[in-house]
């Protein structure tokens, strides 16, 4: 495309691959890390009918909202060389489409389990919820902009290629910012649950803390892969 160069040619090894494969491991552990914890410690899953475990839908679709982010910001650099370019950015925008559903659907759950609560619990009071529901804005705005920017022919050339590196940084900050929540979030959980037993390290100590582990490892792996310079894929 004239005038809108993002990506350059170079050999990427096996580097690539291998961390590919940290990144899906790393987010399947985080997955069933998360359905462990709520299955086997706080009795599976529910909706309005029973508040408290429909709070149980938070952490996974916030989960599963950040492993969707970070495979949609390194979709262009792990899919097949194959697939084209627009194929590859309708893919990105579905991807994160998806992601920002998980995300509101999962902090609607949270918000009407808090409300159902006997008594109602409060919301929007911690450093937890203050990070997550910015990051879920921000992040909204960033798809938005993406959409009209890249997807639909709503920009000329130029414009796409001034704003293309500030959505990769913007983006990469709200992926960053996610996992942050989800790690403040984790620890809550772990004092609030835990409470006095949490030094001991008691056998939900120790899944809360795998948990924040492989979300850490899944969000640094992406981040280098989206930003190494030799993991770009030629137009």
């Amino acid at each position: 495309m004239p005038g809108y160069q993002i990506s350059v040619s170079k050999s990427r090894g096996c580097l690539l691959p291998l961390l590919v494969v940290v990144v899906t491991i790393t987010g399947l552990a985080s997955l069933v890390s998360v359905l462990f914890w709520k299955f086997h410690y706080d009795g599976g899953f529910a909706w309005s009918s029973d508040p408290g475990k429909q709070f149980a839908w938070h952490p996974l679709l916030l989960t599963s909202s950040i492993l969707l982010m970070g495979f949609g910001s390194i979709m262009y650099r792990i899919t097949p060389r194959c697939v084209s370019r627009k194929a590859s950015k309708a893919l990105h925008a579905l991807v994160m489409v998806i992601s920002l559903a998980c995300a509101i659907i999962g902090l609607w759950a949270v918000f009407e389990s808090h409300n159902l609560a006997d008594p109602p619990i409060p919301n929007m009071f911690s450093l937890h919820s203050w990070v997550g529901i910015s990051t879920l804005g921000f992040f909204a705005v960033q798809l938005l902009l993406g959409l009209l920017v890249f997807l639909f022919p709503c920009a000329p050339s130029r414009v796409r290629g001034y704003y293309h590196p500030l959505h990769v940084f913007f983006g990469l900050c709200m992926f960053g910012s996610a996992t942050a929540a989800a790690l403040i979030g984790i620890t809550e959980e772990a004092l609030f649950s835990l409470s006095s037993s949490y030094p001991s390290l008691p056998g939900k100590g120790v899944l809360l803390n795998c948990l924040g582990m492989f979300l850490s490892v899944f969000t640094i792996t992406v981040m280098f892969i989206a930003t190494k310079a030799g993991f770009k894929q030629l137009d």
